[in-house]
């Protein structure tokens, strides 16, 4: 949970400066709209627009050009506060083309976007594999395990190697030893 806290920025001021309680957004953004994830025909996508420019290509890129200059949403605080309508029309848009449709598209209007992956997916898609994420360890009585790298690569560090998991108490004795001396 402390890992988290950090990760709430506006969130967090919007308490501790406001008195202010944000209301969950899904996977939306409290003051960016549009931001969030929505359907496609195979999937999901997240779309972010956190600049005006970005939806106005967004607004291209569906082919609702009209959208911006829609006095519902010409303002980021009109947005926000139509979010419900707005979302409901890009996703209308979105749910008619697969993933990858949408991200060729979004890719060459300039706007942020980034597929909804399950967890297989995921571990295999070429950044986590340039990233070293799924990596194999000898297990003593399973042989090769694949199991999920370490997230955090210091440039330069050598990286001790991973581990298996233990085996059912293989360290019983070790770690209030090692520990308590």
């Amino acid at each position: 949970m402390l890992g988290m806290l950090g990760m709430l920025g506006c969130l967090a001021q919007l308490s501790l400066m406001m008195g202010q309680q944000p209301e969950p957004v899904g996977s939306g953004h409290l003051q960016i709209v549009p931001y969030g994830s929505f359907p496609t025909s195979d999937g999901s996508i997240v779309i972010a627009c956190p600049m005006p420019q970005f939806w106005i290509n967004l607004a291209r890129a569906i082919g609702r050009a009209d959208l911006p200059d829609d006095t519902r949403f010409q303002t980021m605080p009109l947005r926000r506060d139509g979010r419900e309508a707005l979302d409901a029309i890009i996703a209308g848009v979105t749910a008619t083309r697969a993933t990858a449709e949408w991200e060729a598209i979004f890719a060459r209007a300039d706007i942020p976007c980034v597929p909804v992956l399950g967890v297989g997916a995921a571990l295999t898609q070429p950044h986590a594999v340039a990233r070293e994420m799924l990596v194999t360890v000898d297990h003593p009585t399973l042989g090769t395990l694949p199991i999920v790298g370490r997230p955090v690569k210091l440039p330069g560090a050598e990286q001790a190697p991973l581990r298996p998991p233990p085996l059912l108490g293989e360290h019983t004795l070790q770690t209030p030893r090692d520990d308590l001396g």
